[in-house]
C-alpha cells in the first residue's frame, strides 16, 4: 500500500546544539543527533515534548516565521534545571536513511551505559 502523505511529509532531525547547566538527567552532549520518528532512543522526556511541536510543524510542511530558515526551528528544553538547546531542522531521504541505520544499532546496554543515573527499572 503506498503512502498517501507522500511529498506532505517531512523528514526530520534534532540535533543537541548546547546541552544545557547540567540539570538534564540524561545528559546530552552538543552534536548528539537524532531522526525524529517516534521517540528517539536515548533521548529525555523532557526534551523531546519540548521540540514535538517543532518537530511536528517542520514534518508537515510549516515553518517558523520569526527563525531565518524556514526549514530549521530552535527550541529549549523545559526540564527544572535544564535549559539544553536544540536544533530542529528538515533533511534529505538520505540523511534520515543513514541516522535510521544508526539509530537500529543501539541497544538498551548501550543506553544503560550512556545514561548517567540509568534506566527505569520497568525496561530492565
Amino acid at each position: 500500500m503506498s503512502n498517501p502523505y507522500q511529498g506532505v511529509m517531512f523528514r526530520v532531525k534534532a540535533t543537541v546544539l548546547d546541552g544545557g547547566a547540567g540539570g538534564c538527567r540524561v545528559g546530552h552532549r552538543s552534536g548528539q543527533t537524532w531522526l525524529m520518528q517516534g521517540v528517539p532512543p536515548g533521548i529525555c522526556s523532557f526534551a523531546f515534548n519540548a521540540m514535538f511541536p517543532a518537530y511536528w510543524t517542520l514534518r508537515f510542511g510549516g515553518s517558523d516565521p520569526a527563525e531565518e530558515n524556514p526549514d530549521q526551528m530552535h527550541v529549549t528544553c523545559s526540564g527544572m534545571g535544564c535549559g539544553a538547546r536544540f536544533l530542529i531542522e528538515r533533511i534529505s531521504d538520505e540523511e534520515a536513511d543513514r541516522l535510521q541505520a544508526e539509530a537500529e544499532l543501539i541497544s538498551l546496554d548501550h543506553l544503560a551505559r550512556s545514561i548517567p543515573v540509568g534506566l527505569s527499572r520497568r525496561i530492565r
